[in-house]
């Protein structure tokens, strides 16, 4: 099915859904798949036949998520009488399909662990996904399609070597905003486990971009055509150069495999017999919501997606790729952020009535956001930044279905890049103005501090459970993470465990770090195992912090395990 259709199927759906929520109220909910304890790779990559490619439906995307899914959302009673129920304890939140028994997010075709698992190096942190030097600068770039329309001018080109590269400009007067954008996000994306082509920055000569005779542009009404040497330099005469003739680009690396057109944030695809859960229960997209938040990427639609089939037809598997990082941070494409970006949806009707309520006297909080005086920056802030009140642009299923684990299990993951990491990420996007670089080192840390404050304040944030046998006895160790990350001192936490009935306090070191001696291990020779659950519930300066964490221990003989954990 085209992407015209499905949202057309979808918009109609809308009106049949608007009409039922009149009649209906319910408070049903499904039980979650999770995966097995020790399921650490999703087993996706099941060889299938190359999918047909297909085309996003640009304009049905924007009706859909823009105006239906905002006027849905306000009149769907059943979601409504499902978050007060949530909120009033009588269900659950409908939690993510993909997770294992430690509520992570096993490896697939869609995510690999890399920093929330392993201990990356800075070297590791700045490589990101690049597998090459990048283009080479040293002779002529074939430009084989050009692009004049959307959201940035640019170019696909082929170097010398034969590698093939998307580049694109930056905005004129906002030299690098763009292009350390692209840097910036894209390292920090990868390294978190997303798949997303290699971004390189780069200054070059505008006499580098040759015409090839097989370059193809799309013309009036998106049809191709041959590109004339007139097309290349209708582009290129807009383009901005510094005092040395140079023009800054972002050029990123041609994914493998062959491209089948973009993915989509709900359903299925119907072509691939690996794609077995909804893309709308995918903790990974629906997380992708608070990376956006870090990052303001606002614009966080199907059309910054491409799957792509990876190895010979027949023989191969779909990998699902994020990209076109253009319009994060202060970016937005072919301009600057607008103050009310990351705040306010383009067609926000709850907006809309605050302020026709108030007769236009209201002002809206982001009204007090600061442009940054770096060009290269643009609108990039964290003082007023709220991440419980971030909001892209537009709407999609899977943001909407974030719950307040999706959002814990994201945030533990961004607060794993340390200062270290953020200060090497960003001086790989070359800001020739080392204020500026510093004012996004500072403002990455400050938002990055804010998102683990706000989501270890909603999810009880204790991790990083292990066993350990001494003196005999089993000793269950612990982190809090917003001790650990310095966002609450451990004098004002209180913990309490519960086994089997039996209550005890604890506390943890400066550090985070907790441990519990569990009594009920010691001296098990039973043959057939046994399980215990622990209850972990944290409090602050007497608040309590989530609905607490059970961990399950199973031992049998002289041997135990952790078999997984639950957060309510």
């Amino acid at each position: 099915m085209s992407k015209h259709y499905y949202h057309l199927a979808e918009i109609c759906k809308c009106f049949v859904l608007l009409i039922l929520s009149i009649a209906l109220f319910s408070c049903a909910t499904k039980t979650s798949m999770v995966l097995d304890a020790r399921f650490q790779k999703d087993l996706d990559k099941t060889p299938i036949p190359m999918p047909e490619e297909t085309e996003p439906g640009e304009f049905w995307d924007h009706l859909y998520n823009k105006s239906f899914r905002h006027l849905y959302r306000m009149i769907d009673i059943p979601a409504w009488s499902r978050s007060f129920g949530y909120k009033a304890g009588i269900i659950d939140e409908k939690q993510a399909k993909n997770v294992n028994a430690w509520d992570e997010v096993p490896d697939s075709s869609w995510f690999t662990n890399r920093i929330g698992k392993f201990q990356l190096s800075v070297d590791e942190i700045k490589t990101g996904a690049k597998s090459k030097p990048g283009p080479d600068i040293s002779n002529s770039w074939q430009v084989i399609q050009g692009k004049s329309n959307g959201v940035t001018a640019g170019f696909t080109i082929k170097d010398v070597r034969g590698d093939m590269y998307f580049v694109k400009f930056d905005p004129p007067k906002l030299q690098e905003i763009a292009s350390a954008a692209e840097i910036i996000s894209s390292l920090i994306l990868h390294s978190a486990g997303y798949n997303v082509p290699a971004y390189y920055a780069l200054s070059v000569p505008l006499d580098i971009f040759i015409l090839s005779n097989q370059a193809k542009i799309k013309g009036k009404y998106g049809v191709k055509r041959k590109m004339t040497t007139n097309d290349l330099k209708s582009i290129l005469k807009n383009i901005e150069t510094d005092d040395q003739g140079l023009a800054r680009v972002s050029a990123s690396l041609a994914l493998e495999g062959h491209p089948i057109g973009p993915f989509l944030y709900e359903g299925k695809r119907k072509d691939d017999i690996n794609d077995k859960i909804a893309h709308q229960h995918r903790r990974e997209l629906r997380g992708y919501n608070v990376f956006g938040a870090w990052l303001n990427n606002s614009d966080l639609r199907f059309q910054n997606t491409l799957d792509m089939y990876i190895g010979k037809p027949g023989k191969g598997y779909v990998q699902h790729n994020m990209l076109d990082f253009g319009t994060s941070l202060g970016a937005a494409g072919n301009s600057g952020k607008t103050l009310n970006t990351g705040y306010e949806a383009l067609l926000d009707y709850s907006e809309i009535g605050k302020n026709l309520a108030s007769l236009g006297f209201r002002e809206p909080y982001w009204m007090n956001v600061k442009k940054s005086e770096f060009s290269s920056v643009g609108i990039f802030e964290s003082d007023i930044f709220d991440p419980l009140r971030w909001r892209t642009q537009y709407n999609n299923l899977a943001f909407d279905l974030m719950t307040d684990r999706d959002a814990f299990w994201a945030a533990k993951i961004i607060m794993k890049f340390h200062d270290e990491f953020v200060t090497a990420i960003v001086k790989e996007a070359k800001y020739s103005n080392p204020k500026a670089e510093v004012y996004m080192i500072e403002t990455l840390k400050q938002r990055r501090d804010k998102i683990g404050k706000a989501w270890f304040k909603r999810t009880t944030p204790l991790d990083d459970f292990s066993l350990q046998k001494r003196d005999n006895k089993w000793v269950l160790h612990f982190i809090d993470l917003a001790v650990k990350y310095n966002l609450a001192l451990s004098k004002d936490r209180t913990y309490d465990t519960h086994i089997n009935e039996k209550s005890n306090k604890l506390r943890v070191d400066p550090e985070g770090n907790g441990s519990l001696i569990i009594n009920e291990m010691s001296g098990n020779e039973l043959n057939q195992p046994i399980t215990i659950n622990i209850q972990f519930n944290v409090k602050h300066r007497g608040e309590k912090i989530g609905k607490g964490v059970i961990t399950s221990v199973v031992c049998q003989k002289s041997d135990c395990v952790i078999s997984g954990l639950k957060r309510s």
